[in-house]
């Protein structure tokens, strides 16, 4: 599987031409994409066969660059890991939460650098087998990240949020 970038201009033209990320992997989840200061970021889901857990992939460019290089997000690793979601920090490093488990799920996250490396282990944002497998949303709100993920009440399906601190 790939996943293929470009960049488009205000009118919605191609600015570049379409890039490829070749993941080589079996199945290739929803990409996510975040825009930074100086950088864009992508981070996506990949199975390498059908019965092997997922695992998140990451990418960064500079802005009006395509994302060449893929790296693993391996910190912390559990089972897993799925539906990534991605937000840039005012420091020009980026926030990445995903939904790790198969029974009973959590909701991690983990501050990376502006070259996609850890800076520190991953957080629990929530657990539980009410957590819905899928996609959620971060949101920068100045030093802060709102991160927005989809769990069973009552009821049904409701939208949860956390504040997290990043910097």
């Amino acid at each position: 599987g790939s996943v293929h970038a470009g960049w488009i201009t205000e009118l919605g033209l191609p600015k570049t031409e379409l890039g490829v990320l070749d993941l080589t992997a079996y199945e290739v989840g929803s990409p996510t994409i975040a825009a930074g200061p100086t950088q864009i970021a992508i981070a996506v889901a990949v199975r390498d066969t059908q019965t092997t857990p997922s695992r998140l992939l990451l990418a960064s460019a500079a802005h009006g660059k395509v994302p060449k290089n893929v790296v693993s997000l391996t910190s912390g690793a559990g089972p897993d890991r799925m539906h990534p979601v991605i937000s840039s920090l005012s420091d020009g490093g980026w926030l990445v939460a995903w939904i790790e488990g198969s029974e009973s799920k959590s909701v991690r996250a983990q501050v990376l650098d502006a070259e996609l490396r850890a800076v520190r282990p991953p957080i629990d944002i929530a657990r539980g087998s009410a957590i819905e497998p899928v996609l959620g949303a971060l949101f920068r709100v100045e030093r802060r990240v709102l991160s927005v993920y989809v769990a069973r009440a009552e009821r049904g399906p409701a939208l949860f949020a956390a504040m997290i601190e990043c910097e």
